[in-house]
């Protein structure tokens, strides 16, 4: 195993994470960086809503939902990785012209 794979998708993973900032820090005017260092920003705690329905809302999204979605998802991932090698698009006929 080389260590250049490695070293490509630490850098990769670095530029993904800090490309917010870097285009913040070379795009905005001090006087927007003031702005927003100067927000203040109120913090919820507990539920928007408390009204049963809600709950049950938030209940299955994250329970049912989620979990349903997430096996959706891995089940295509490893049926298209392990299923033998399909042609989707296989050569045209040549008797018919290229057609069919």
């Amino acid at each position: 195993p080389s260590v250049d794979p490695v070293i490509r998708s630490t850098v990769s993973i670095m530029f993904v994470q800090n490309v917010d900032e870097i285009i913040y820090e070379s795009c905005c005017s001090e006087q927007m960086k003031e702005g927003v260092q100067s927000t203040r920003f109120q913090r919820v705690r507990g539920t928007l809503s408390s009204t049963s329905s809600d709950k049950v809302m938030h209940v299955y999204g994250l329970f049912v939902h989620l979990p349903v979605l997430a096996t959706v998802a891995f089940t295509i991932v490893y049926l298209v990785r392990n299923l033998p090698n399909m042609d989707c698009f296989p050569e045209p006929l040549s008797g018919l012209g290229g057609y069919m």
